[in-house]
């Protein structure tokens, strides 16, 4: 009995091992797809974060000052009124992107950490549970971040071409502004 049990070790070893190996090429194609989509979101968020960053500064940056305001006529007053509104109004289309990428970035932590078991379980030589469900769901689960992705870079883009026309009309009633009372100082 104990030769038998040695000369079926091996087989058992290698029928063991083939179990693991057969996933392996889902798996390395599933971390890879994963890590390039994490990257992308990430970079994505980083944007998002960059531009509101830069249209924050370029707002506290066109303040008039006291003297100017001083100066200014009621129609001035509403046109800057009117063109601080827009920029404040053109900005709003941030902050439900920047909620749908940040909620969807803890659940991609949380899917992150399944993919991680899947990378570890292969090289140790043991998966467990339903090895091809798992890949099969977070590989949807990429297909389905990608889609979203997409959708946001475009929302992103109009959000941010409106953002800088607004900035840009802005700035040019704040020189405006600024011009005619310096003018009037003559």
């Amino acid at each position: 009995m104990k030769k038998l049990f040695i000369l079926l070790l091996p087989v058992i070893m290698f029928a063991c091992g083939k179990g693991v190996e057969q996933y392996r090429a889902g798996i390395e194609a599933l971390a890879a797809d994963w890590d390039a989509t994490t990257s992308a979101v990430t970079e994505f968020s980083s944007t998002i974060a960059g531009d509101l960053s830069n249209f924050t500064q370029l707002s506290g940056s066109l303040q008039l000052s006291a003297d100017v305001q001083k100066k200014l006529k009621p129609e001035q007053v509403t046109e800057w009124q009117n063109a601080q509104a827009a920029f404040a109004q053109a900005l709003q289309p941030f902050a439900p992107l920047r909620t749908q990428v940040g909620e969807f970035t803890k659940t991609w932590g949380d899917k992150t950490a399944e993919v991680q078991a899947l990378k570890d379980g292969l090289a140790a030589g043991k998966l467990e549970g339903d090895v091809t469900g798992q890949i099969d769901s977070l590989t949807t689960f990429v297909a389905q971040a990608k889609e979203s992705l997409t959708g946001w870079q475009t929302s992103h883009a109009a959000a941010k071409s409106g953002a800088q026309a607004a900035g840009d009309a802005l700035k040019a009633v704040y020189d405006k502004l600024n011009a005619e009372a310096v003018a009037k100082k003559k």
